[in-house]
């Protein structure tokens, strides 16, 4: 764009970097949103144009049946809401669905606690890798598919091509490969986390540099 001054940093999101010292734990979270005590698979939605919502149920389903908990979380409240009881109520299996507005802190634990997420809100991918779960990214924008790759995880489908055999697809191959999966991303997560940082680092630098012109 030939932007030469001031300087440009390429970092990472600085939720990439941020320890969570919320004291609320993931289980009583799910307590009160009615979960059983088996291994979760949490999915975030929003409400977009063509986005086929019996495909999702349907992958949702055959977790289900495969003994997972199916989770759906709401990441932006309350608008999320909607599309995630849209999916509720075509599915066939049991299902939990997050009605509270949780904090940041209270939604990057409950992250923390699945087995694998399917997302589309960018946010839920990010909290994701930086928990070190993997995950399958539901493109409607490019940032969610740039950030999947970065990370390596897989890019799944986008809002446009997205069939219920193309998504079960893809979640069976992590969940066959899932210890080298998670390694890979625990490792690809840890150089975008020091980058992170320097968010921190550089913002002082400034106000640093604002103080001493002042």
């Amino acid at each position: 764009m030939g932007v030469q001054k001031p300087p440009i940093y390429v970092t990472a999101d600085p939720v990439l970097g941020w320890e969570s010292d919320d004291e609320t734990t993931p289980g009583e979270v799910l307590c009160r949103a009615g979960a059983e005590k088996k291994p979760a698979v949490g999915v975030s939605l929003r409400d977009w144009e063509g986005l086929k919502l019996k495909e999702i149920a349907q992958v949702c389903d055959w977790l289900a049946e495969r003994g997972f908990q199916v989770v759906l979380l709401p990441f932006h409240f309350p608008g999320d809401i909607a599309i995630c009881r849209d999916v509720a109520k075509l599915m066939k299996q049991e299902h939990c669905l997050v009605k509270e507005n949780l904090s940041p802190a209270e939604m990057m634990n409950l992250v923390g606690k699945m087995h694998l997420i399917i997302g589309m809100r960018l946010h839920a991918l990010i909290m994701a890798a930086a928990r070190g779960v993997p995950f399958v990214g539901l493109s409607y924008d490019p940032k969610v598919e740039r950030f999947s790759r970065q990370v390596g995880q897989t890019a799944g489908c986008t809002v446009e091509n997205l069939t219920a055999t193309f998504l079960q697809a893809q979640v069976e191959q992590i969940l066959a490969n899932y210890r080298p999966i998670k390694r890979d991303l625990t490792d690809k997560t840890a150089e975008l986390k020091v980058k992170a940082r320097e968010n921190a680092l550089l913002v002082g630098k400034l106000l640093e540099r604002y103080q001493d012109h002042s």
